[in-house]
């Protein structure tokens, strides 16, 4: 048996109207397009006279690898600059490279660059006599719609490189696969029970 229940007229004309107003109007208003992302790529190097290579020392070229690695920039030519990458990014272990990526709330970024640093996530730094890493800025970028390759740069102050990839050289050989410690904690000897 059926229990129906019924409803006065006006109220179920006035129920089916608003139902259909509801489908065609959404709840929500439309959105923007949302902004893609801007993308700065390249490569970094430095030069250094190798010792190694003879009396002579002649001018070689080397990646930086496993710098820490920032985009900075601006959205509208009146913003302040800021640091656009949240986390630690770092350049490429083969060959120096990069490629840096943000999405903007606009449709195009007012300036952007990108910000090495002697320093590798603060495990280590080559840094000046004030303990300040060196730094340098890749030339900046002004009014970007779509990414950009920067080709291949290279980094001013060669013999703060030439350290800091050295010490990556050192690290990549250190004995300790278990921990971020230059080397394997020593086991000592526990004596023998009485």
């Amino acid at each position: 048996m059926a229990i129906g229940i019924r409803l006065p007229r006006g109220f179920a004309t006035m129920s089916t109207a608003l139902l259909a107003a509801a489908a065609v109007v959404p709840l929500t208003a439309p959105s923007a397009a949302a902004a893609s992302p801007i993308c700065l790529s390249g490569k970094l190097q430095y030069d250094y006279q190798s010792a190694e290579a003879g009396r002579g020392k002649p001018t070689l070229t080397k990646p930086v690898r496993n710098a820490n690695v920032q985009l900075w920039g601006k959205e509208k030519s009146t913003d302040t600059p800021r640091r656009l990458t949240a986390d630690y990014q770092y350049t490429a272990v083969a060959d120096g490279g990069f490629n840096l990526c943000y999405t903007p709330t606009t449709a195009t970024m007012s300036s952007m660059w990108v910000r090495f640093s002697t320093e590798s996530t603060k495990l280590w730094k080559v840094s000046d006599g004030n303990g300040t890493v060196y730094t340098f800025d890749s030339p900046t970028k002004t009014d970007l719609a779509a990414g950009a390759d920067l080709g291949t740069l290279k980094a001013s102050n060669a013999r703060a490189w030439h350290a800091f990839d050295t010490i990556n050289i050192l690290w990549w050989a250190r004995n300790n696969p278990v921990s971020d410690c230059w080397s394997t904690p020593r086991r000592t000897a526990t004596p023998a029970p009485n």
